[in-house]
């Protein structure tokens, strides 16, 4: 089967169960209203810039971050930090503050853990998973 450039749509070769990493979005945990700005915990808001920042120095292409209590789209999603959508039934309080997890569910990468655990699954996320060598790089 072959594949063509749609105008004004950026394809890259990093693949997340199949799908590119353009169709992705980068969910992350807030607290707050629905009408107003989530506020999001210090680490998961670093977790996400990273990641972000990282994807694009990889692929070229800019992640959007969004706020869990925003309505879910038809695309994937990078969630971290716990979010509030069905495929994540994850217990938000189980993690001791190191700990974290990296998996996935229905097509959706999810990145979780304890107050610093959900950096730290970040950071093994861009290292073990896309080959990124964060200690040569300033963070």
């Amino acid at each position: 089967m072959q594949k063509f450039l749609r105008i004004g749509e950026k394809l890259s070769r990093l693949k997340i169960q199949g799908a590119d990493i353009g169709e992705f979005n980068i969910v992350v945990h807030t607290s707050g209203s629905l009408r107003g700005v989530g506020v999001m915990p210090a680490a998961v808001e670093k977790a996400a810039k990273i990641i972000q920042k990282y994807l694009a120095a990889l692929t070229d292409v800019t992640v959007p971050v969004i706020f869990d209590n925003y309505p879910a789209h038809s695309g994937k999603e990078i969630a971290i930090g716990g979010v509030n959508r069905e495929y994540d039934c994850t217990n938000k309080e189980a993690y001791e503050p190191d700990e974290y997890e990296i998996r996935t569910a229905q097509g959706n990468l999810l990145i979780n853990g304890g107050v610093r655990g959900v950096l730290y699954g970040a950071y093994t996320f861009l290292e073990d998973y896309l080959g990124v060598r964060l200690s040569l790089i300033h963070i």
